[in-house]
């Protein structure tokens, strides 16, 4: 089992933040080879959440969706069925890993969420 790392914040970063702050996490991540600016940390979330239109554009020729569905609740409150599941290579700065990603046809204003189990 791998120990989670502590990210921290130098102050040049959080200058302009008012303190304390309840503002959504959101963060750049690598995602099996492309970068991707709009990604929220949700911390109430124990799954890791991408949409459709964001796995199309990632630059990998052949990724495989697992047909596993898993109920979901839409931003519009609704109840949704997943696509199935995908794995996918995570990196940031020098932390890489495989990741599982529910995929998901639905509007998400953001282009993947990770959650935190």
């Amino acid at each position: 089992m791998r120990e989670f790392e502590t990210i921290n914040f130098h102050e040049h970063e959080v200058a302009k933040l008012d303190m304390p702050h309840d503002d959504a996490l959101v963060i750049t991540l690598e995602l099996t080879g492309t970068i991707f600016p709009k990604i929220l940390v949700d911390f109430g979330s124990g799954i890791n959440v991408i949409s459709q239109t964001t796995l199309r554009s990632i630059s990998q020729p052949t990724l495989v969706i697992d047909h596993e569905t898993t109920p979901l609740n839409s931003f519009e409150g609704k109840s949704v069925q997943s696509l199935g599941i995908v794995p996918l290579t995570t990196r940031t700065h020098d932390v890489e890993l495989q990741t599982r990603f529910t995929v998901d046809d639905h509007f998400m204003p953001f282009d993947a969420i990770i959650g935190c189990p």
